[in-house]
């Protein structure tokens, strides 16, 4: 065995004795070692033991915290869209409820990403313009080399799209971002 492969079997081992005592205090009803976690785990921990949290509103409720705080939730995507779609009325407070009745039929949405490849794998869009803007942390143009040492301009600043209010699966305004949950089914 390798040094790396020792690292690895080593960072397994103390992964699964760390989530077998988040387990342990989570069936416990001690939901708040879900939070000793950067904002990026947050939501991956919440994920893999929502199962041992039998209070429905509990659940969504811790659901709700991790997912305003989370930064990047690819790996876990088709989870978390399970997690919209069973949920929704469950996720949105009332006031968020009425917002989103308000709304017009169609809606204009935005999207910003610091990376290009993200813009298109998230599920986060904002009624804001400006809202969108703040998720944009570099410059707006950047050249990619291509063929033979060329490089070409590639802007990427931010999505917008027009959508009808009914593909709309939650409004959420936990942090005053207008978010809109929607992706294309």
């Amino acid at each position: 065995m390798d040094k790396v492969d020792e690292f690895l079997a080593q960072n397994i081992i103390k992964q699964s004795v760390l989530y077998k005592n988040i387990a342990t205090k989570v069936k416990q009803g001690d939901y708040d070692i879900l939070f000793y976690f950067s904002n990026i785990e947050k939501l991956e921990v919440f994920l893999l033991m929502q199962n041992l949290i039998k209070d429905e509103s509990q659940k969504v409720f811790l659901f709700r915290q991790a997912w305003t705080m989370a930064e990047c939730n690819y790996m876990y995507i088709d989870e978390i869209k399970k997690f919209f779609i069973k949920y929704k009325d469950m996720i949105m407070t009332e006031k968020e409820k009425d917002y989103l009745a308000n709304l017009p039929n169609k809606i204009t949405i935005y999207r910003g990403a610091s990376v290009p490849s993200e813009i298109d794998k998230g599920i986060s869009w904002s009624i804001d313009k400006n809202t969108a803007n703040k998720f944009i942390q570099m410059p707006q143009t950047l050249f990619l080399e291509v063929a033979n040492g060329r490089t070409l301009p590639f802007v990427y600043n931010l999505r917008k799209k027009q959508i009808k209010k009914e593909n709309v699966i939650c409004y959420i305004n936990e942090r005053n971002e207008d978010e809109i949950i929607y992706w294309e089914r």
